[in-house]
């Protein structure tokens, strides 16, 4: 019997005396890619065309032991209020720290309420997305500069996604609390020229980019955050007009990347997982 202790929500599972097991002998990792081909069929034609694919999330069970320590009535209650989110939460075991499911349990709370005094939770698990993910690669830089204009700073980000060219990037501006005509040039050196660098200004769109403004920037959707109060409506919205769209992508592997900005600059990077 393979057995581990995991974490899920920022907890870990020791302070529940609650452990993943598995009774076959192989690896506690969940893994899979659920697709559908989405294939049509003309009619008075023997040819079959397909129009793509249809993924759907990861799901899973899992099996949790209490070992020798029976689980009371009010052990299921503190378990229960641990593990049933209405949110997609964090999920990894000690056994793989770094292969990470955003997930949340689809079965019933009741049901384990009513359970008798065993030491086994079979619980069912649905994951956010196709896969899991790696741990993020966060990037931190202070980029502001006081006496001087903003020059260009280089670094590397890597992409390690092993499933097609799917992975999350994400670019974090804190401004600086003084100034007027922000700006901010990021350009992936790798795969593009510099004039399609993506670009995010005070001199694009109505609102200008403000003092301390904090930004989050998803650069494989295109959604940017401000916390900003800006405008009527969501926020997003306009501070994409201060942009010139053109999002950066990155290649597998390495990635030289140039910024231009005064601010303190956080980069995430996060790949799906395939093994």
């Amino acid at each position: 019997m393979l057995m581990c202790y995991f974490y899920f929500d920022g907890k870990s599972s020791r302070e529940f005396d609650l452990k993943i097991v598995q009774k076959e002998n192989k690896s506690i990792t969940f893994f899979g890619i659920a697709r559908d081909n989405n294939i049509e069929v003309i009619p008075n034609s023997h040819k079959a065309y397909c129009l793509g694919s249809k993924y759907s999330p990861l799901a899973f069970e899992l099996t949790l032991w209490s070992g020798d320590k029976p689980l009371t009535r009010e052990k299921r209650i503190e378990i229960c209020h641990w593990l049933f989110k209405d949110d997609f939460c964090e999920l990894y075991s000690e056994q793989e720290p770094d292969v990470i499911y955003y997930c949340k349990l689809s079965d019933n709370v009741d049901r384990y309420l009513a359970m008798g005094d065993l030491g086994y939770l079979d619980i069912k698990v649905q994951c956010d997305s196709p896969f899991a993910w790696s741990r993020p690669m966060i990037q931190t830089f202070d980029l502001r500069h006081e006496l001087a204009p903003p020059f260009p700073y280089e670094f590397q980000v890597r992409n390690d996604s092993n499933y097609k060219d799917w992975y999350e990037n994400v670019f974090k501006i804190k401004m600086p609390p003084s100034g007027t005509d922000f700006e901010y040039k990021i350009w992936n050196k790798t795969n593009s020229a510099s004039e399609n660098a993506f670009i995010i200004s005070s001199n694009l769109g109505s609102f200008p980019l403000q003092q301390d403004e904090f930004l989050q920037i998803d650069m494989t959707t295109g959604d940017i955050y401000t916390d900003a109060r800006i405008g009527v409506g969501e926020p997003y919205a306009h501070r994409r007009k201060n942009t010139n769209k053109k999002f950066i992508t990155l290649d597998y592997g390495t990635n030289d990347i140039e910024f231009t900005g005064n601010c303190i600059l956080e980069v995430v990077t996060q790949c799906p997982v395939l093994q």
